[in-house]
């Protein structure tokens, strides 16, 4: 897989475990994140933290943690 976009990585995985496609929406949300994240100066001005509240962290954690556990139990 190249690239990093959540997204595609679920939509490809959903074609061989049709499971995967309960974590679409997380890994729409959590796309949104990847860019701001690596790159803190991707708004025209400010920081990080006039954009991003700490509802939308705490939302992000839980997408997180959705995904987390769907690969954990693929490996286990």
């Amino acid at each position: 897989m190249w690239g990093h976009s959540l997204l595609k990585i679920i939509q490809i995985l959903k074609t061989k475990i049709t499971e995967a496609a309960q974590l679409e929406t997380s890994a729409r949300i959590l796309d949104r994140f990847y860019i701001p994240a690596r790159y803190p100066n991707s708004w025209a001005e400010g920081i990080p933290a006039d954009y991003i509240s700490e509802e939308d962290v705490i939302n992000a954690l839980s997408h997180s943690e959705n995904i987390i556990r769907f690969c954990d139990s693929l490996l286990s």
